[in-house]
């Protein structure tokens, strides 16, 4: 049984981060054979913290603590899959994150080499949510392993050399997008908005506080699984409103980054920033596509597409009227 904190408050807020941390590894793993949990404890975890003070005594606290395991069905070793069972300790993220690495196969000195690298990262974050480096670091390590049992299967194999297979190149495209929310304010989400872009080699800025506005660009398939990802997170809202695709004529990635116009950094404006955001996209020739956020069409096309609002749009039009009268921030 978990030892909760006495303080209701205090509880509330480790259970509160625990699970936007959950969500955030649930929207990366949406099929049932990735990922396995308690949906039940879930649940309960989550009435309770929609819960009145004045029902504390009705609805009982958790009395265990959630935990879950990533399945990394495309790592396989030896045809096992190998498994990360997370457990949150009751003061997670300020108390160290569990863990457990099922995976017989794995020799002993690599299972040395990842229980070390993960206790690492589980004793060091100081305060912060670890869970997605654990899985991060567990991937690139079977990686290393899959790619170090793929080279003496292919020295056993010298005595009969295939030929190496071409793979066929496909043509690449550029994708933006322009992204509205409700708001950007959890720091748990300002974190991956930032890091799954950078993880899927994408560019582009986010804008928090009210609205959340997210311009992104890079590989059109990368981009997609951007917003798979974050479709995939709890939204009050959530709209595409802005889209924008190239066909290159190679599959040469030097073509599509010669094509890229915003910074590869990822850069985050503060809730105050929208004119520095708008000078940014101006400068970089995408004005276009920011403005499109807020539901100012400068096309036909678009602004068929663009649903009944207008006080809206008028309202953020007069904001970025008032910032194009400033000089653009030097970059």
């Amino acid at each position: 049984m978990t030892e909760w904190p006495h303080d209701r408050t205090t509880m509330r807020t480790h259970i509160e981060q625990q699970l936007e941390e959950f969500e955030c590894v649930l929207s990366m793993f949406p099929e049932p054979n990735e990922l396995v949990y308690d949906s039940a404890l879930k649940a309960r975890l989550e009435q309770w913290l929609t819960s009145r003070e004045s029902d504390a005594d009705a609805l009982a606290r958790p009395s265990e603590a959630f935990s879950y395991s990533i399945r990394f069905v495309n790592a396989r070793i030896d045809n096992e899959v190998p498994e990360l069972e997370i457990r949150y300790p009751a003061r997670y993220p300020h108390e160290s994150l569990d863990f457990v690495v099922h995976c017989a196969s794995l020799s002993r000195a690599w299972m040395e080499q990842l229980q070390t690298d993960l206790v690492c990262l589980a004793t060091g974050s100081d305060g912060d949510i670890v869970a997605l480096q654990l899985y991060q670091r567990m991937a690139e390590v079977l990686d290393q392993v899959r790619e170090e049992q793929q080279r003496k299967a292919a020295a056993a194999d010298e005595s009969r050399p295939r030929p190496r297979e071409k793979a066929p190149s496909q043509s690449l495209s550029l994708g933006r997008r322009a992204i509205y929310f409700h708001h950007i304010i959890a720091p748990t989400k300002r974190r991956v908005v930032k890091e799954w872009a950078l993880e899927l080699g994408l560019g582009g800025f986010s804008k928090i506080g009210w609205p959340g506005v997210v311009l992104v660009e890079g590989d059109e398939r990368c981009v997609q699984e951007y917003v798979r990802r974050l479709q995939h997170l709890r939204w009050k809202q959530m709209v595409v409103r802005g889209e924008e695709t190239i066909a290159l004529s190679s599959s040469s990635s030097d073509e599509l980054d010669a094509l890229r116009r915003l910074p590869r950094s990822f850069p985050e404006f503060s809730e105050s920033s929208m004119s520095e955001a708008a000078a940014l996209c101006r400068d970089v020739g995408v004005e276009e596509l920011f403005l499109s956020v807020m539901k100012i069409y400068r096309s036909n096309t678009d602004a068929a597409r663009a649903d009944d609002a207008p006080e809206t749009a008028g309202r953020h039009k007069a904001l970025l009227d008032k910032a194009k009268q400033r000089p653009a921030a030097k970059r």
